[in-house]
């Protein structure tokens, strides 16, 4: 796929990912406009330190890509990336009229990116839909 190209919205799907290699290349990726000031390694420090604080370790950060079916998450082409978002869970507290308070998982949405030459095409709000 070249970056000029653009995919159907069947040819695509959000997955997790587990990877440390795609999660730093989500970290690259960002990098690009988040980070531009900060050397590859800094950055990539500052990340790994925002990922193990009590507010997103054990499996309370999660990393999910939009990338084309083809992709494959055991051998991936780091490229097809499309866009990527984070995501946290946490408690909250929903409050009815007739339930009262009651505990509930939450969950936050951060960190929405799309690679500048993937821009302009939906993947991003496909992917928030």
């Amino acid at each position: 796929m070249t970056a000029a190209s653009s995919l159907a919205h069947d040819d695509i799907h959000l997955i997790r990912a587990y990877s440390p290699d795609i999660i730093q290349q989500t970290w690259s990726n960002n990098r690009a406009e988040w980070g531009p000031s900060l050397d590859e390694e800094t950055y990539f420090a500052r990340e790994r330190m925002l990922s193990s604080q009590e507010f997103t370790r054990d499996n309370k950060l999660q990393v999910w890509i939009l990338v084309p079916k083809t992709f494959d998450s055991a051998n991936p082409q780091l490229d097809q990336i499309l866009s990527a978002v984070e995501t946290f869970e946490r408690p909250g507290i929903i409050a009815s009229k007739d339930q009262g308070l009651r505990d509930v998982l939450s969950i936050s949405v951060a960190s929405v990116f799309a690679p500048a030459h993937y821009r302009g095409r939906g993947y991003a709000s496909l992917m928030m839909k």
